[in-house]
C-alpha cells in the first residue's frame, strides 16, 4: 500500500515530465507570460528542447530581432512555478548569448552565468557620431529585469582591439576591459585599460531616466593625431599630468 502511494505521488510529476518532453516548440509562445511578446518563424524539436527562428521578442515596447533563439527546458524547475532553461542565441550564423534565463513571475526575467559575445559596431548608436570597432564579451554573474528596468546587475567584461572613428580616421585604444554592478537605481560600468597605447580610467552610469553620465581619465600617446586631440579638447579639460578630465551628462 505505501508503494502504491508512493507511485500514486509521483505519477503527477512523471506527468508533467512527459507532456514537457513530447509537447511541440510551437507551445512556448502559448506558454510565456503575457507580458513577455515572442513570435518566431518557425519552431523545431519539443517543448523540452526547441529552437526557433527569426524571433521577436521584448517588453514595455522595447523589442528585439533574433535569428534563433534555441532552449534545453529544466523540467522540475516548472515546479517551483519559476521555469527555467538553457538558451542559446544566435545572430548570422553565429552564437552571440548563452545562460540560464529563468521566469520570476509577471515581467520579472532572473539570467545566470549568461555570456556575451557581439561586434562593438551593433552598439555603436551608444557612441552617437562616433562609429566603433572590435569586440565585446561580457559575462553577467546575475542579471533581473523587470520589463526593461534592470534590478540586479554584476559581471564584468571586455572590448577587445577596441577602436573608434574619429573624423574619419580610426583611433587604436587596444583591449580595454570593465565591472557592472548597480549604484541605486543606476547601471555602474567601472572601465580601465588592459593594454594598449590609451591609459583610461573611468566609470558610465546609465540611469533610469535615461541619461548617461561620464566620468572618466585618458591619457592618449604622445604620437596622437592632432584631429584627435582636438575634437577630445571640445569637451575635456587637459589636466596637469597631460591627461584629460572627460565629465558630463547626455
Amino acid at each position: 500500500m505505501k508503494r502504491f502511494a508512493r507511485w500514486l505521488w509521483c505519477l503527477p510529476l512523471l506527468l508533467l515530465v512527459n507532456f514537457v518532453v513530447q509537447a511541440p516548440a510551437r507551445l512556448l509562445e502559448s506558454l510565456l507570460p503575457q507580458e513577455l511578446a515572442f513570435q518566431a518563424s518557425s519552431y523545431q524539436g519539443s517543448l523540452w528542447k526547441g529552437r526557433a527562428q527569426q524571433v521577436v521578442t521584448g517588453s514595455d515596447g522595447a523589442y528585439v530581432n533574433i535569428d534563433t533563439v534555441q532552449w534545453t527546458l529544466h523540467p522540475l524547475s516548472l515546479l517551483s512555478l519559476s521555469p527555467s532553461a538553457d538558451v542559446v542565441l544566435e545572430a548570422s550564423g553565429s552564437e552571440f548569448l548563452s545562460g540560464e534565463v529563468q521566469w520570476l513571475g509577471g515581467q520579472r526575467l532572473g539570467a545566470s552565468d549568461l555570456e556575451v559575445s557581439l561586434p562593438a559596431v551593433t552598439v555603436g548608436h551608444y557612441a552617437g557620431s562616433y562609429p566603433l570597432a572590435g569586440q565585446l564579451s561580457l559575462r553577467l554573474e546575475k542579471l533581473v529585469l523587470d520589463g526593461s528596468r534592470v534590478e540586479e546587475l554584476a559581471g564584468n567584461g571586455s572590448w577587445q582591439n577596441a577602436r573608434v572613428d574619429i573624423g574619419g580616421r580610426w583611433f587604436a585604444m587596444g583591449t580595454l576591459a570593465g565591472d557592472l554592478a548597480m549604484q541605486g537605481n543606476s547601471v555602474q560600468l567601472s572601465f580601465f585599460d588592459l593594454s594598449g597605447p590609451v591609459d583610461l580610467d573611468g566609470q558610465l552610469l546609465f540611469n533610469p531616466s535615461g541619461t548617461t553620465s561620464v566620468d572618466a581619465l585618458v591619457g592618449l600617446p604622445p604620437q596622437t593625431d592632432d584631429d584627435v586631440v582636438q575634437r577630445l579638447s571640445l569637451f575635456a579639460e587637459r589636466q596637469p599630468d597631460g591627461k584629460y578630465h572627460i565629465e558630463f551628462e547626455y
